[in-house]
């Protein structure tokens, strides 16, 4: 073969051997360029599919119901409290407070005064009393209560608590922060302008309502002192019938708070004021007391869902108590 000819066969075998390199290279590119969008495509459906580690738990914003509430570890209700923006408020502490067969821990607020302000979860809630399941009396409470039949003339033990306590029914509650012990009326309008036509169940509402509190609502204060039990008393079904709930008492469950760390219904005499300006609570004014109508009569008036008229006389209102509370959005 001549020499020109050979170099141009050469050549045209070498322009072969670069296209196919070339188009090689070009393959191979394309192909990482594909395989590597691919191993995108599934590195993300991976990180989609891929269970949430611990660090990525969001605490709930918002206080759940009291029955949820009582499941969560202290932690828990440590972040939750902490999270709560409430004006004129400072979040103080978490506790473990029991009383009867509910416990829980409690969260603690103090208000721009200083007193302090209990965190009560609400939610669905069953409240008052069970006309279908009465509570029945031991021996002595029998004997107390046969007492008062025989001399004041009370209908029986069952029937008779169909008449004072606020009936069975279920309601859905606001979270609240609910004062942990409540001050005398003289105490609560301390520095409030006078007004000579409004009544004190009006001026306790106008001064609450200048700090941005107000009085509980009958279902609340039930629910506030009852703290998710369901016994008649806050610590149970029983009573002492040996001694009335005024002076020196020595039944312990009288004086410990109850599972929202509430002072509540201790004294019967130390009525609470509630949004209804028609009824009080925790009390009756020393009704039973005074009147000597028996020591189970007497305790009656610290059950939970114990109501009570107001008095048509206005000077007991002046012996009344106000425990201050507020919603929490």
């Amino acid at each position: 073969m001549r020499p020109r000819r050979r170099w141009l066969v050469l050549a045209t075998a070498l322009a072969a051997v670069g296209a196919r390199l070339d188009l090689s290279r070009t393959t191979l590119r394309d192909a990482m360029e594909t395989s590597r969008g691919a191993m995108t495509t599934l590195g993300t459906a991976a990180l989609a599919r891929r269970p949430a580690l611990c660090c990525d738990r969001r605490m709930p914003t918002a206080v759940p119901d009291l029955a949820a509430w009582d499941l969560l570890a202290e932690a828990d209700c440590l972040a939750i409290a902490r999270g709560l923006a409430i004006p004129g408020f400072t979040f103080d502490r978490v506790a473990r407070c029991a009383q009867g067969d509910a416990a829980r821990w409690v969260a603690s607020f103090r208000f721009r005064d200083g007193a302090e302000f209990a965190l009560a979860p609400g939610g669905a809630r069953t409240l008052g009393y069970d006309a279908t399941r009465p509570p029945a009396l031991d021996a002595a409470g029998q004997v107390s209560w046969d007492g008062s039949i025989d001399e004041f003339g009370m209908a029986p033990f069952a029937e008779h608590l169909g008449g004072v306590m606020a009936p069975l029914r279920q309601v859905t509650l606001a979270p609240l922060l609910i004062e942990t012990s409540a001050r005398h009326v003289d105490a609560a309008l301390a520095g409030a302008p006078a007004d000579a036509d409004a009544s004190t169940h009006a001026r306790v509402v106008a001064a609450l309502a200048a700090d941005g509190l107000r009085l509980l609502t009958a279902d609340e204060w039930e629910h506030a002192c009852a703290a998710g039990t369901r016994t008649l008393w806050r610590w149970g079904d029983a009573c002492p019938a040996d001694h009335e709930p005024y002076g020196d008492v020595s039944f312990a469950e009288l004086a410990r708070p109850n599972a929202f760390g509430l002072a509540i219904a201790r004294n019967p005499y130390d009525w609470e004021y509630i949004a209804d300006p028609r009824e009080m609570r925790g009390g009756d004014g020393g009704d039973a007391v005074c009147g000597g109508y028996g020591a189970v009569a007497a305790w009656l008036a610290l059950a939970s869902p114990y109501r009570w008229p107001m008095f048509d006389d206005d000077s007991f209102l002046e012996e009344g108590f106000v425990r201050r509370a507020v919603a929490i959005a």
